[in-house]
């Protein structure tokens, strides 16, 4: 009986091991099919360690900021929410995600002015993407919307009086 429980045991660990090594391999295909392709159309994941957030101290008017960062698993839906400005993509928010039902994953966020976030990779919790958007809720016209890099180790965000920046981070020093 004792050999029996030790030959199951020692079969699960060998199928587990196999879903792992599977898992491992997805995903090096995956990151290496985004490489070649400049607009992948399979989701992915991020190659992100963070973000940092920053907020000028005069930033909208010295008033609070609003923002999401849209997670986009569907090239359809990224192609949409693409041509949003983001007035309409506040508007419509909840209107978009039951056009695409499971096609967006939404972090909202507002900081104040002068404050600073940093968002971990583990904070983030990003799923796997075709593509990645910032909108800011500035009361100014203008489109208030970005297409986050994708393959950059991190950014920071920069929100100032009337708009915001972004700058891709590598390896300890902003590119």
């Amino acid at each position: 009986m004792k050999r029996r429980s030790l030959l199951t045991l020692g079969c699960a660990a060998a199928l587990s091991g196999c879903s792992t090594v599977h898992d491992v391999a997805a995903l090096i295909a995956s990151q290496t099919a985004d490489a070649l392709s400049a607009t992948p159309s399979d989701p992915t994941y991020l190659d992100w360690k963070g973000l940092l957030l920053v907020t000028d101290p005069d930033a909208n008017d010295n008033t609070p900021i609003a923002f999401d960062i849209v997670f986009v698993r569907n090239r359809q839906a990224l192609d949409r929410l693409r041509k949003l400005d983001a007035h309409a993509w506040f508007r419509a928010r909840a209107e978009q995600q039951a056009t695409y039902p499971g096609a967006m994953v939404v972090r909202s966020f507002e900081l104040v002015p002068g404050q600073t976030l940093r968002l971990s990779e583990s904070e983030l919790d990003a799923p796997r993407v075709v593509g990645v958007l910032l909108y800011a809720d500035y009361p100014d016209p203008g489109a208030h919307r970005i297409t986050l890099p994708r393959s950059a180790p991190g950014a920071i965000v920069r929100f100032g009086l009337r708009d915001f920046t972004v700058t891709t981070y590598r390896f300890g020093s902003p590119t």
